[in-house]
């Protein structure tokens, strides 16, 4: 049997490189809300959902022009 082998700190960085580049992490998210975004539009609780976020975007803008 043999024994374990002995590989250094920059060995070891070239062993365990992440494969993922940041584009495709940031592609596999944005496919991901577009998903959801679609699946909110069409179910009738997403429906709900928005129109309720719809209306507290548009309190907080009367909200913020009331500052002004």
């Amino acid at each position: 049997m043999g024994g374990g082998k002995l590989v250094d700190a920059k060995g070891v960085s070239l062993l365990y490189r992440p494969r993922v580049s940041g584009w495709a992490l940031m592609v596999l998210v944005l496919a991901a809300g577009a998903t959801i975004l679609v699946a909110m539009a069409v179910s009738p609780a997403g429906q709900v959902l928005l129109s309720y976020l719809s209306a507290q975007w548009d309190a907080a803008k009367y909200w913020l022009t009331g500052l002004f």
